[in-house]
């Protein structure tokens, strides 16, 4: 997160339900595989949270070493707190914003940032900073929802959200335009998928979507009683930077 996003409600690093869907061991596998972290001798986690990739980054992999940095005092003691119990000597946790991250130019071969990229006040910054940070042919994971829609489904998902959470506005990035600015950085998309994701909506949202007769845009469903739930997707992109 950016420097003005600092001052959020932390609502991810203690959270059961988000672990549940979004760091389930097999999850946290599949990156630290797609990472190719058997070759790296330095991985950046931007946006680290409790420290669910970046400890078991660094326990599976002792001669890699891993930083872990976040906006949220919160989620670096708790990662710091998961490195100790560990007793990991190869992971070092810092509070930074993905947009100013204390760290030399060109010294990391590889950079994970998972659920950032729609908090941040300026994605071509991070996306900037991820450049400035990678060696030559290092690797970026980035992953995190995103608007493969038309663009009213991005404003519309942002105005859902802000009835959860109004400390800061959400923006959601159609894949094309991160990969336009990473090519602008010098790095190249060696792939990109996305799946979909659905997400319950509470009433207050339901009513919103339907005042704008997006039940079809969202694709809006009751579930069974009075759960309902919308449909959006996550990214996936692996980038490399050129020179």
């Amino acid at each position: 997160m950016t420097t003005e996003s600092a001052y959020i409600p932390d609502g991810w690093t203690h959270s059961t339900g988000y672990a549940a869907r979004y760091q389930r061991e097999e999850q946290v596998s599949e990156v630290t595989e797609l990472l190719r972290l058997e070759t790296a001798d330095v991985l950046l986690d931007i946006g680290c949270g409790n420290g669910a990739f970046s400890v078991a980054a660094a326990a599976e992999f002792p001669d890699c070493r891993v930083w872990a940095f976040d906006a949220l005092g919160t989620a670096v003691t708790e990662c710091r707190r998961r490195a100790s119990e560990a007793g990991l000597d190869n992971l070092r946790v810092s509070i930074a914003p993905a947009d100013k991250l204390p760290f030399e130019n060109a010294n990391a071969d590889r950079v994970l940032m998972r659920n950032v990229l729609h908090h941040v006040a300026s994605a071509d910054d991070v996306i900037r900073e991820i450049a400035r940070v990678l060696r030559p042919r290092g690797l970026a994971l980035l992953e995190g929802p995103a608007n493969v829609g038309d663009e009213s489904l991005g404003s519309l998902i942002s105005e859902i959200d802000m009835l959860m959470d109004d400390s800061h506005r959400r923006t959601y990035l159609k894949p094309d335009v991160i990969m336009a600015e990473l090519l602008a950085n010098g790095m190249t998309t060696e792939t990109m998928i996305t799946w979909p994701f659905t997400k319950t909506v509470s009433a207050d949202q339901r009513a919103l979507i339907i005042r704008q007769q997006a039940e079809d845009l969202s694709c809006l469903q009751q579930e069974g009683g009075d759960r309902w739930t919308i449909q959006f997707n996550i990214v996936r992109i692996i980038a490399r930077k050129e020179n």
